[in-house]
């Protein structure tokens, strides 16, 4: 681990920990992405499963087909597809064609 990850990783817990949520909801989420980019996929899973009660509309459609496609890579398909159907109903609920499409 260099420099850079033990940093990442003290602001991450210490965010975590924070009555902020609109911060606590940004630094998941970006956590999640970061961790999925490196194919960290564990740590991807985590992070967008702690991002997924702090979000709503959009974004939580957002969370919910990031943590889909992770699902995917590592073989968890019963949790990929719970995902998408959870993403399928947001989808609906907001209304949003190109959302549901991606389901």
């Amino acid at each position: 681990m260099n420099a850079w990850s033990v940093l990442w990783y003290v602001v991450l817990v210490l965010i975590d920990r924070s009555e902020n949520l609109p911060k606590r909801r940004e630094y998941l989420c970006k956590a999640g992405e970061a961790a999925q980019s490196r194919y960290a996929n564990g740590a991807a899973i985590d992070y967008f499963r702690r991002a997924l009660p702090l979000v709503a509309g959009a974004k939580r459609l957002d969370v919910l087909l990031k943590l889909a496609h992770v699902f995917e890579l590592v073989g968890r398909w019963a949790d990929a597809r719970e995902c998408y159907e959870h993403a399928l109903a947001e989808s609906e609920a907001l209304g949003d064609p190109i959302g549901r499409s991606q389901c």
